[in-house]
């Protein structure tokens, strides 16, 4: 019987976490996978430098790249952030530049996957990407919760709210005052939230009129008025979402053919 190659299977361990788990960590990945600290990282970077992760030079979190495609299809869904996102956000956000943020559902929370914030100099606070918010507790948690449909909300909110996000909430009590507020935010197209001296301002992404990801843009509330809001900046990211979801309609039809 034939042996099996230890370090062989050790690669496709960390790559099948990756899979499941993408912008994790050399540390999260051991946890993970069970291998050592040591093992890991060697194992990350081979793959690395065989071009199928790549490293977040400022997270150290890896992620999957193209490459892996030619072993699997789990890489497909998962192309349009470097191809599409990462560089229409790197251009707008030189336009608008306040720190940008591109962030999808991962349970009940809301993923960052792309921001500006490195390339922002009006960025105070930089989240790096992989870092989880409560979807109860964001502007983009609460314009997805507005615009999925209504057996995932209904999910997501009751899951929520055993988690204790509804409870502790301070903009949304109970289930009735955020049905309102989701309301107001369908019928305006955004969520706006204040946090002390910052707001975020939030649009949907969506593809086949369903939402999958959100766009955000963080700013100091006294520096922009309302009109401000309205008659710059909110075009310009709805444009951009716009831009984001059918280029990632395009490339999933593309897939298919």
């Amino acid at each position: 019987m034939t042996q099996p190659v230890q370090s062989f299977n050790r690669g496709l361990q960390v790559l099948e976490y990756l899979n499941r788990h993408n912008g994790s960590n050399a540390n999260a990945v051991s946890r993970g996978t069970g291998l050592t600290r040591g093992t890991t990282f060697r194992l990350l970077e081979t793959l690395r430098q065989s071009n199928f992760v790549r490293r977040d030079s400022q997270s150290g979190q890896y992620w999957l790249e193209r490459q892996v495609r030619a072993l699997s299809d789990g890489y497909s869904d998962e192309q349009w952030i470097d191809d599409i996102a990462q560089p229409k956000l790197q251009s707008v956000g030189q336009e608008v530049v306040w720190p940008l943020t591109l962030s999808t559902p991962s349970g009940i929370f809301m993923l960052i996957r792309l921001n500006t914030d490195f390339e922002s100099p009006l960025s105070q606070n930089r989240f790096l990407t992989g870092h989880r918010v409560p979807v109860l507790d964001s502007a983009s948690g609460l314009v997805f919760l507005s615009f999925c449909d209504e057996g995932q909300r209904q999910t997501l909110i009751e899951m929520a709210s055993n988690s204790g996000q509804l409870s502790t909430n301070s903009l949304h009590k109970n289930e009735k005052a955020l049905s309102i507020r989701m309301n107001e935010v369908r019928k305006a197209g955004f969520a706006k939230r204040q946090e002390k001296t910052r707001s975020v301002l939030s649009v949907p992404i969506f593809s086949n009129s369903r939402v999958f990801a959100c766009l955000a843009m963080r700013y100091f509330t006294s520096a922009l008025s309302e009109d401000d809001i309205q008659s710059n900046f909110l075009p310009i990211l709805l444009d951009t979402a716009e831009f984001i979801g059918k280029a990632f309609e395009a490339g999933k039809t593309a897939t298919k053919n």
